[in-house]
């Protein structure tokens, strides 16, 4: 065997001694590196030297710098799947996902096992724990004590201009709300309700929709279309689009998203049940949305919910993914990074 022949053997084992090396650690031998690493370091410095003073085979010189380009790939996807692990993802439960926890269709742990996870908490819980206060199968005390265990104190607050985050508990929150909040809800609710029922015929003669159609539209299209056939209408006095009807009900904060919900329902949009509940359940479905949007998940169980929530978000643009319980405990389980969108 030639000398060349030998150091280009040489020079082949150290080529495949450093690539499993990068495969095993994804990044180069440090300077520190025990001795054995340490000779890779060196003869990479070797080879750039060559390579810069045009004495490396041109072979050599694509394999080698092949090899660096794979280094540094690995290198930031590496670096990509630890921020991934050290990322905190900001998570908005729906009531009905909470009430699943404590009727057993979900294990707490299934939520809470993953330290990069934050739950979230709002006013709609309160609001919806007041609700049924006086209901004989929900217990108060298991309620707070389930909420306090997976939010602990981050509670989205209601501010004078936007959503903010604020630490206080649930025990807190409820106390500090029970009675005049209960009140002042109520009064929320009915006038949410009437003021939109005032438009409820002309709503009925522009958009003829029905709900076997309307369900076929997609939820980033859905108030697009009802757009369309509002600005349509055959009388021209009646024409308005989406974002003119809502200036002239000074929808703002989470009216705006009990105008849009309700409006969603009326135009069969994944309608609700009419029962003498539906109106109250879809404005704390809107305030549940309205609250989710400050996190980068919101979980609900309801899919008619979903759908709607996905809807307002997609009109708003905002970027809060929208899941089943089922599907988020399947991303945790599977350890894949959830779709942050924010």
């Amino acid at each position: 065997m030639t000398i060349g022949m030998k150091n280009d053997t040489k020079w082949l084992a150290n080529y495949e001694a450093l690539k499993a090396y990068i495969d095993e650690h994804h990044h180069l031998p440090p300077k520190n590196a025990p001795l054995g690493a340490k000779y890779l370091l060196n003869w990479c410095k070797y080879v750039r030297k060559t390579i810069k003073e045009g004495t490396c085979d041109e072979w050599k010189k694509e394999m080698f710098e092949g090899l660096m380009r794979e280094s540094l790939r690995s290198i930031r996807e590496e670096e990509g799947r630890k921020r991934l692990t050290t990322i905190t993802m900001k998570v908005y439960l729906d009531n009905n996902v909470i009430v699943g926890i404590e009727e057993g269709d979900y294990n707490l742990s299934a939520f809470t096992s993953i330290p990069s996870l934050e739950y979230y908490y709002s006013a709609a819980h309160v609001e919806e724990l007041i609700e049924g206060k006086d209901n004989p199968k929900i217990s108060v005390d298991r309620r707070l004590v389930t909420i306090s265990e997976l939010t602990g104190t981050n509670y989205i607050l209601n501010g004078n201009q936007d959503l903010e985050f604020f630490p206080k508990s649930i025990h807190e929150m409820y106390a500090l709300a029970c009675s005049p909040l209960h009140t002042m809800f109520r009064e929320y609710i009915n006038t949410s309700t009437n003021n939109f029922n005032v438009d409820n015929d002309l709503f009925g003669d522009i958009l003829k929709l029905k709900r076997i159609d309307v369900n076929n539209i997609k939820p980033c299209d859905i108030i697009a279309e009802i757009d369309r056939r509002m600005l349509a209408a055959d009388d021209p006095a009646e024409r308005v689009s989406v974002k003119e009807y809502l200036i002239r009900s000074e929808a703002i904060g989470r009216s705006l998203y009990s105008t849009l919900f309700n409006l969603l329902d009326f135009a069969c949009f994944h309608k609700d049940k009419p029962t003498s509940h539906s109106n109250i359940a879809r404005m704390h479905d809107a305030s549940h949305a309205y609250y989710a949007q400050l996190c980068d998940v919101s979980v609900s169980d309801d899919k008619k919910m979903r759908y709607k929530t996905e809807a307002v978000y997609h009109y708003l643009g905002i970027k809060t993914q929208v899941m089943s319980g089922k599907d988020f405990i399947t991303h945790n389980e599977n350890q894949e990074s959830l779709p942050i969108g924010r």
